[in-house]
C-alpha cells in the first residue's frame, strides 16, 4: 500500500511537466504547418539564429517553475474559453493562409492552454511568451528599421570629413558605394535585445519602472549598435580603399560591437533593481492531478487542428513537414517567353493570342492552397517577370495593370487578377479578406490570371485596348 501511494505521489509530482510537454507535442503534431514554418523561416534564417537556443531556455524556465512549486493546477474557465477561441482563430487563419497573423496567434494558443490548467503566474507567461521570438513575425518591421538606419547613417556621416551622398538606400563615398540592404536593418539585434530583455527582467527585475527602462535601453542600444556598425564599415572602406576583408565579412563585425553592448547592458541592469528572487511563502498545491481538465485541453488541441480541418475539407489526410521554398529559383531573362515568378507551380495553362501583328501571352495558374507556397500571394511570387521592372500601376474593375520596362528600354503591359470560386479579385487587400471568408466554407483553392503584351504605343494605351478586346 505504501509503495502504491509513493508511486502515485511521484506521478503527481511530475504531472505539471508532463502536461506542459503534452500540450506542446499534441499541438505541434496536430498542426504541422507550425513545424514547417519554423523549419523554413526561423531555424534556417540568420535573422533568427537565436532560435536554436531559446527552446532550451524555455524548457529551463518551466523546469525552474516546477522546482519552485509555481505550477499549481487550478482550472480557469475564463482562460479555457479564451483558449478555445484562440485555437479556432488560429485554425481559421492557417486555413485561409494568413501566414503572419497565424504566426502571431499560435504562441497565444499554447499560453492559454496552460493558463486553463495552471494558476495564473509569470512562471507560465514569460517562457511561453519567448515563443514569439522564435516565430518569424518580425520581418514586417524590417523595412521600417531599414529606413531608420538609412536616416541615422546619413545624419552621422555629416560629422565626418568624408564626402557622402545618400540616394535611397545607397550611400556613395569617393571610395565606393554601400547599400544599406534589408539585412542591414538591425532586425536581428533588435529581436535578440527584446528576448534578452525579457529574460533578464524576469530573472532580476521586479519594479515595472525598472523593467520599462531596461527595455528602452536595450532597444535603443541595439539600434545604435547597428548604425555604428554601418558607419564603421563605411569608414573602413574609405580608409582601406574598399580592400579590407571586414567589408566582406561585415556580419561578424556587427557581433563584435553588439556583444560588448550586451555585457554593458547587463551591468547597467544590475543597478536598476537589486532585489532577490521572489520568495515562495506558501507551498502551492502541486500534488494533485486534475485529469478531466488536462484531458479536455489535449483533446481540444487534437480535434480543432489544421490536420483535422484538412481531412474534413479534402477527405484525405494531408500531413507534411517538408520545408517551404525560401529563395526564388534562378531564372533566365524572360523577354521572349514571359511569365510571372511562381515558385511552386501545380497546374498551369497557357495561350498566345495574335492581335494586329502583336502577341498577347495568357497564363492561368491554379493553386490548391494545401501549403503556404501553393498560393498566388506567396511572398516569393511576383507578377513581374524576371528581368523586367515596374514603371507604372493602374487599378480597374478588370484587374491590376502594370506597365513594365526591360533592360533595353522596351516596354510591356501586364494585366492580372485573382480568382476565388467565381469571384474576380483585383487587389491584394481584397484577396486576403476574400480568403478569410472562403476559409469559413472550408475552401482554399485559388487562381491567378495573367496577361502580357509588348507595348507598341505611347504609355501602352492601344495595347491595353487589345487585351480588353480578348477578355
Amino acid at each position: 500500500m505504501t509503495n502504491v501511494d509513493t508511486s502515485e505521489k511521484g506521478a503527481a509530482r511530475y504531472w505539471p511537466l508532463l502536461f506542459i510537454a503534452a500540450v506542446y507535442l499534441v499541438f505541434l503534431a496536430a498542426n504541422p504547418a507550425v513545424i514547417v514554418d519554423l523549419r523554413s523561416f526561423s531555424f534556417d534564417d540568420g535573422t533568427y539564429s537565436h532560435a536554436y537556443l531559446l527552446p532550451f531556455v524555455i524548457a529551463f524556465f518551466y523546469w525552474q517553475a516546477w522546482q519552485n512549486q509555481q505550477l499549481s493546477p487550478k482550472t480557469n474557465l475564463f482562460f479555457f474559453a479564451l483558449f478555445i477561441l484562440a485555437l479556432l482563430v488560429y485554425v481559421w487563419l492557417q486555413f485561409a493562409q494568413q501566414t503572419v497573423l497565424s504566426r502571431a496567434v499560435w504562441p497565444m494558443v499554447i499560453m492559454l492552454a496552460l493558463l486553463s490548467y495552471f494558476r495564473f503566474t509569470l512562471a507560465i507567461i514569460v517562457p511561453t511568451a519567448l515563443l514569439w521570438f522564435i516565430t518569424p513575425i518580425w520581418g514586417s518591421i524590417n523595412s521600417i528599421l531599414q529606413d531608420i538606419s538609412v536616416a541615422a547613417v546619413s545624419f552621422i556621416m555629416r560629422f565626418t570629413t568624408i564626402p557622402t551622398y545618400v540616394e535611397g538606400n545607397m550611400v556613395h563615398i569617393p571610395a565606393g558605394i554601400f547599400e544599406i540592404a534589408g539585412g542591414c536593418s538591425g532586425l536581428r539585434y533588435f529581436v535578440v535585445s527584446l528576448a534578452l530583455s525579457m529574460i533578464f527582467s524576469y530573472l532580476h527585475l521586479k519594479r515595472t519602472r525598472s523593467v520599462l527602462l531596461f527595455f528602452i535601453i536595450a532597444i535603443l542600444g541595439s539600434l545604435i549598435t547597428n548604425w555604428l556598425r554601418i558607419v564603421g564599415l563605411i569608414l573602413i572602406g574609405h580608409f582601406t580603399d574598399m580592400q579590407s576583408e571586414i567589408i566582406a565579412d561585415h556580419n561578424m563585425f556587427g557581433w563584435f560591437l553588439y556583444i560588448p553592448f550586451i555585457m554593458l547592458l547587463f551591468y547597467v541592469g544590475g543597478f536598476l533593481d537589486k532585489t532577490q528572487s521572489e520568495t515562495i511563502n506558501a507551498k502551492l498545491e502541486t500534488s494533485s492531478i486534475k485529469l478531466p481538465t488536462s484531458v479536455t485541453v489535449l483533446a481540444i488541441l487534437l480535434v480543432f487542428s489544421t490536420t483535422t480541418l484538412n481531412l474534413t475539407s479534402s477527405g484525405q489526410l494531408l500531413y507534411t513537414i517538408a520545408a517551404q521554398p525560401t529563395e526564388i529559383p534562378e531564372q533566365p531573362l524572360t523577354l521572349s517567353n514571359p511569365s510571372p515568378v511562381i515558385v511552386t507551380i501545380e497546374q498551369q495553362t497557357s495561350r498566345t493570342y495574335s492581335e494586329n501583328a502583336e502577341q498577347i501571352v495568357y497564363r492561368h495558374f491554379m493553386f490548391s492552397g494545401t501549403e503556404a507556397s501553393r498560393n498566388p500571394n506567396y511572398y516569393l511570387n511576383d507578377v513581374i517577370p524576371a528581368g523586367w521592372k515596374q514603371v507604372a500601376t493602374e487599378y480597374s474593375n478588370l484587374g491590376q495593370w502594370r506597365r513594365l520596362q526591360d533592360p533595353y528600354g522596351r516596354e510591356a503591359l501586364v494585366l492580372y487578377w485573382y480568382q476565388l470560386g467565381d469571384n474576380r479579385i483585383t487587389s491584394e487587400g481584397q484577396y486576403r479578406v476574400a480568403r478569410l471568408k472562403q476559409a469559413l466554407a472550408l475552401k482554399r483553392a485559388s487562381d491567378l490570371h495573367w496577361y502580357f503584351t509588348p507595348c507598341s504605343s505611347s504609355n501602352c494605351t492601344l495595347d491595353k485596348e487589345r487585351i480588353k478586346a480578348i477578355l
